[in-house]
């Protein structure tokens, strides 16, 4: 059994930086330590877990499955860590609090950031430390107190939390021009169900809205094609692989640079309520009550 004792911070870093660049040699340039230092941290880590982390192949290194594996865990400590030494940082040179809020794409993407900025403005005191994640991590991270402020969209069980209205999104339907021509400018959602979608990453609240609305009519969507990020879902859109259900705020300078349709829904679950929350009963500090007053009155 290994000593967590053993385990070398530094040496975390070196195999998280050399699985990402799969060279030694740049890997040594980016921690500024010779080649043969990097080498020894390496070979050390993998004695002391007992397992090969690389193969060493002419073109880089490759990752072994003990090596895929414990990547992931790696990374997850040295970005805690980083996480850490930023909090202490700020306590260092003044600041006198933390908000840890995570918020998802759609609020981040249509009104968080200039909200943010205005009352950070208006409290220089207080440091922000925020994070995208879908809706049901944000509901998750509340309940077990790793964050304070959570913002997520409506239709996600968020028993245990105590929340206010943030701000009202507009879901649309994005399609490639050629798209039903005599469709028109909107529709409802059962003109469109039974064609080919792109969907959003499992997890997203937008992708089980959908698949909601698709069985209230008894039916099952058609997602072959799933993306991590709106732009890329607009990508496939625009090489003509499907249509797909985004927020109109979020996606209409890009869409129309790409030319896609933005079709008009007009089913009432369209209009879909971004929630800004925390967990019930908790003693909010001083920043973070007055970050929700600030978000709930800034629509």
């Amino acid at each position: 059994m290994v000593n967590v004792s053993s385990l070398d911070l530094i040496t975390l870093r070196i195999f998280v930086l050399a699985a990402y660049t799969r060279s030694l040699t740049q890997t040594s340039e980016h921690v500024f330590m010779t080649l043969s230092a990097v080498s020894k941290r390496i070979n050390e880590l993998e004695k002391l877990i007992g397992q090969r982390l690389f193969e060493r192949r002419p073109q880089g290194l490759q990752l072994t499955a003990a090596g895929e594996s414990i990547l992931i865990q790696a990374k997850s400590v040295v970005a805690s860590v980083d996480v850490l030494t930023q909090q202490i940082n700020t306590y260092v040179i003044g600041i006198k609090e933390n908000i840890r809020i995570w918020a998802n794409t759609s609020s981040i993407i249509q009104f968080l950031p200039k909200d943010l900025f205005a009352f950070q403005s208006l409290h220089p005191d207080v440091n922000i430390l925020l994070e995208e994640r879908l809706s049901v991590e944000i509901i998750k991270a509340l309940n077990h107190g790793e964050i304070d402020v959570g913002i997520f969209s409506g239709n996600i069980d968020a028993r245990g939390l105590e929340k206010k209205t943030y701000r009202i999104d507009q879901l649309v339907i994005v399609a490639p021009p050629s798209f039903m021509p005599d469709l028109g400018n909107e529709c409802q959602f059962s003109q469109i169900v039974d064609h080919c979608f792109v969907g959003l990453n499992n997890g997203s609240a937008i992708l089980n809205i959908i698949k909601d609305a698709a069985i209230s009519q008894g039916k099952s969507l058609n997602i072959p094609f799933h993306a991590a990020s709106f732009d890329a879902a607009l990508s496939l859109i625009e090489a003509g692989l499907g249509v797909s259900v985004l927020p109109r705020s979020a996606v209409i300078k890009i869409a129309k640079e790409k030319a896609l349709r933005i079709i008009k829904l007009q089913d009432n679950w369209s209009f879909r309520q971004l929630w800004i929350a925390w967990k019930n009963g908790n003693a909010l500090n001083a920043g973070a009550s007055a970050l929700i007053k600030h978000l709930t009155l800034s629509r």
